[in-house]
């Protein structure tokens, strides 16, 4: 399985199918965590998804990025 990954950069954007493109932002929580933006069809509908979000700087980690340039739907772990 680990040949078929596809390692992406936060901000990388990328296709994941017709019309739906990809983009990882930094969600601070721990190491690798990942707010997901769906762009869907020409960026007119987009939903951003993330489970833990830590929005301070730490030693470790910098803070949770949260200026989309569009969100039209958030889903977010309680």
């Amino acid at each position: 399985a680990i040949k078929h990954t596809i390692p992406l950069e936060y901000g990388d954007v990328t296709d994941v199918a017709p019309d739906v493109k990809l983009t990882f932002h930094n969600a601070g929580h721990i190491l690798g965590s990942a707010v997901t933006h769906f762009h869907i069809g020409d960026g007119l509908y987009n939903v951003a998804f993330s489970g833990d979000i830590h929005y301070e700087d730490t030693r470790l980690f910098n803070g949770a990025v949260n200026d989309f340039p569009r969100v039209e739907t958030l889903v977010l772990e309680s």
